[in-house]
């Protein structure tokens, strides 16, 4: 079941940006969107004059460029990218409280090819407060693969950035000054408009501190592919991919949280009762707390090759009717949080053979997702393909 395990592995590279819970051993970061290409060289860095800020203007009153004279803070994301969509209502609440000092621009890039500029434009309105900026869009020109236009290749791809969200600073004189996320982001402007600011200390820094993300990065993605290697191991052979999975907890315990529950699927195609049990422990250790609850049912619904309406299915349905419940309190913005706890329910359904049920409970989640913001224009789509996967799969597998 790709769709669904692609939620759980985004837990993984971008922890709470997918909507999950972070953990009091391993907290979940607002890990970056990653883009797959990354030049060798950065040819724009802190203290460099800013190149060509030329695009498809789709909110705010539309300006030749940035001229000098006037702080702007350039915030880039994408329709797709979750952790850009967790941090846009905080960078608007910096916007609203720094207007006097800065111009603060949302700047789309690297989007899907079938977000049309319609539906940019919609997606944008839906928004609201959460995206209370002036918008502008990259005019992809290159090739289709690699979503490109002229602000991406001269402010990210120069700047050897490949992930979303970034937010960046242009000081008065037309200089790059500042590179990060909305945390830390007040304190620069301020420093910057006073003209406390050092570039070359400033660039010092970033440096530092991207050359160490980047190995951070590189590791993570090659342990997660290990852990993706397991799970794909496991279908023919359980036994020989839970070796390698003891393995790898062995070397990298600190992940446990994570690594735990790949244990219990692979678990699950050995011994399904075997991995029931294990899942119940793992559970009862995060005191069944309903974040928890839910994380799970979405986790055992998507392992594929299990029993419909056995013991592992019908204890992620039990444990996404609990979670059913749960009202998390959420910022003014920000994803609705029924969302995911109706499409865990649909998924736990269908894997119980419930395939009508399932789709009602995903045409709910979806109605959510037009009218509220933070839902892209892709995941609604995909969301509404679920609706007749489940209504037209009496027997899913």
């Amino acid at each position: 079941m790709r769709y669904r395990l692609g939620w759980v592995l985004c837990i993984l590279t971008c922890g709470s940006s997918c909507g999950w819970i972070a953990h009091a051993d391993e907290p979940a970061a607002q890990a970056p969107a990653v883009q797959p290409s990354e030049p060798t060289v950065a040819k724009f860095r802190i203290g460099d004059s800013i190149p060509s800020f030329q695009g498809d203007w789709l909110k705010g009153a539309p300006r030749a460029g940035l001229e000098k004279g006037r702080i702007y803070v350039l915030d880039f994301w994408a329709t797709w990218c979750g952790a850009c969509m967790i941090s846009m209502p905080k960078f608007s609440e910096i916007a609203r409280a720094q207007k006097d000092k800065a111009d603060f621009i949302a700047v789309n890039i690297w989007e899907n090819k079938d977000v049309s500029r319609e539906k940019l434009t919609e997606f944008i309105r839906v928004q609201k407060s959460s995206m209370d900026v002036a918008v502008i869009a990259d005019v992809q020109d290159g090739d289709p693969k690699k979503r490109e236009g002229p602000i991406s290749r001269a402010w990210l791809r120069s700047a050897k950035i490949n992930s979303i969200p970034t937010v960046m600073i242009v000081d008065r004189e037309g200089r790059l000054a500042w590179i990060g996320r909305v945390e830390g982001l007040t304190e620069a402007i301020d420093a910057i408009h006073i003209g406390d600011w050092n570039l070359v200390s400033a660039r010092a820094e970033y440096e530092q501190q991207a050359t160490a993300s980047r190995a951070r990065l590189t590791k993570s993605l090659d342990d997660n592919q290990k852990l993706s290697d397991t799970l794909e191991l496991s279908k023919s052979d359980p036994a020989a991919a839970l070796k390698v999975l003891d393995e790898l907890i062995a070397k990298a315990p600190y992940r446990h949280f994570y690594m735990d529950q790949y244990r219990i699927a692979i678990l699950m195609r050995l011994d399904e009762e075997q991995g029931v049990e294990a899942a119940k422990a793992f559970v009862k250790k995060q005191s069944n707390s309903l974040e928890t609850l839910e994380t799970m049912s979405s986790w055992i619904s998507s392992i594929d090759g299990l029993k419909t309406s056995g013991p592992a299915y019908t204890l992620a349905l039990q444990w996404s009717e609990a979670s059913l419940n749960n009202k998390s309190d959420r910022e003014p913005g920000s994803r609705d949080p029924r969302v995911q706890t109706l499409m865990t329910h649909a998924a736990a359904l269908w894997r119980n053979g419930l395939g009508e049920e399932a789709a009602a409970e995903q045409e709910k989640a979806v109605a959510i997702m037009k009218h509220e913001p933070g839902f892209s224009p892709g995941w609604v789509a995909e969301s509404e393909e679920r609706v007749k996967l489940y209504r037209d799969s009496s027997n899913p597998k």
